[in-house]
C-alpha cells in the first residue's frame, strides 16, 4: 500500500480558523487525511500545495485570484471560492455550496460565475458565543445522536437550538435558490455538515481537498 512518507505523493492543506486540515494524494487520489489545530506545523518535505483562511503555510499557496471564477467580488475567501469552482467542476451549473465550519456560509454559481451567497456564524461560534456572553450557560459541543428537539438539560437544549434552528437556515437557503434554479446541485460541505445537512443536499466532506488536487492537476496541464 501506498504510504504517505512515499515521495511521490504530495500533501494537501487547508488551514481553517479553528482547524487543519491535511489530505495526501497519490496523483489525484486522496490516500488517507487528518485533522489538527489550525497553525500546526508542517514536517514534510515533499511538495505541498494549501489554501488557507488564517495564518502562512509552506509551498504553493492559492488565492482568490488563482480561482476562474467570473464576477467575484473583493474580499471573497480563497475557500468559498475554490469551493464554488470545484463543486461545478464536478456536478456541473448551477450550483449552491454550503460550508457548515467556524462560519455557515452559501455560495452560489452558475456557468463559471459567482452569483451571490451569505455568512453567519456556524455551530460552534454560536455556541462559544452563548457561553461568553452569558454568565450561566456552559459552553456546549455537538452531540450524537441529535438530542431530542425538545430538550430537558441546558446542554442538550443548546445542542437543540442551534443543530435545529440552524438546519432550518440551511433548508430556507436552499429553498430560495430552488425558487431561482428549481434543478440546481446542492453541495453541503464543512465539519458540521453532516448534522446540518444531512438529507438536504449532496455531502462531499472532502469538497475543497478535492478542489485543491482539481486546481493542481489543471496548474500542470497547463505547463505542458
Amino acid at each position: 500500500m501506498t504510504t504517505r512518507n512515499n515521495p511521490t505523493n504530495w500533501l494537501a492543506i487547508i488551514q481553517g480558523n479553528t482547524h487543519q486540515r491535511r489530505g495526501w494524494f497519490q496523483g489525484s487520489r486522496l490516500i488517507s487525511q487528518e485533522i489538527l489545530p489550525s497553525g500546526s506545523t508542517v514536517e514534510w518535505s515533499g511538495e505541498i500545495w494549501g489554501l488557507s483562511v488564517a495564518g502562512t503555510l509552506p509551498g504553493r499557496r492559492i488565492t482568490t485570484a488563482d480561482i476562474p471564477l467570473q464576477d467575484m467580488y473583493p474580499g471573497l475567501g480563497a475557500d468559498r471560492a475554490l469551493g464554488l469552482w470545484a463543486a461545478l467542476h464536478l456536478w456541473g451549473s448551477p450550483v449552491l455550496l454550503v460550508d457548515a465550519g467556524t462560519a455557515l456560509t452559501f455560495t452560489a454559481g452558475v456557468e463559471g460565475r459567482f452569483v451571490g451567497g451569505a455568512i453567519l456564524a456556524g455551530w460552534q461560534s454560536q455556541a462559544k458565543a452563548l457561553h461568553e456572553l452569558t454568565q450561566s450557560l456552559p459552553l456546549a459541543t455537538p452531540r450524537d445522536p441529535i438530542p431530542s428537539r425538545w430538550a430537558r438539560d441546558t446542554l442538550s437544549a443548546i445542542d437543540s437550538g442551534l443543530t435545529y434552528g440552524l438546519r432550518a437556515v440551511v433548508q430556507d437557503f436552499i429553498q430560495a435558490w430552488r425558487q431561482l434554479y428549481p434543478h440546481s446541485q446542492v453541495v453541503i460541505t464543512g465539519g458540521d455538515g453532516e448534522r446540518l445537512g444531512r438529507g438536504l443536499g449532496r455531502l462531499c466532506p472532502d469538497l475543497l481537498l478535492e478542489g485543491i488536487s482539481l486546481f493542481r492537476a489543471q496548474q500542470i496541464a497547463n505547463l505542458r
